[in-house]
């Protein structure tokens, strides 16, 4: 399976930027995860988001 990047540069800053990779592994398990990936993802957003990463 694959899928396109949210932004055209967001592999390049991805990789420069550890908690930017973490969040965009998130937002990837959001988009194509089954429901337990969903759920995992979203409860470490909400916690990441809310500043208890």
């Amino acid at each position: 399976m694959s899928f396109s990047p949210l932004y055209k540069s967001a592999p390049e800053a991805a990789r420069n930027d550890s908690q930017l990779y973490l969040a965009l592994a998130l937002v990837d398990a959001l988009r194509l995860g089954r429901k337990r990936e969903n759920s995992f993802a979203r409860n470490r957003l909400i916690r990441w988001i809310r500043g208890s990463r």
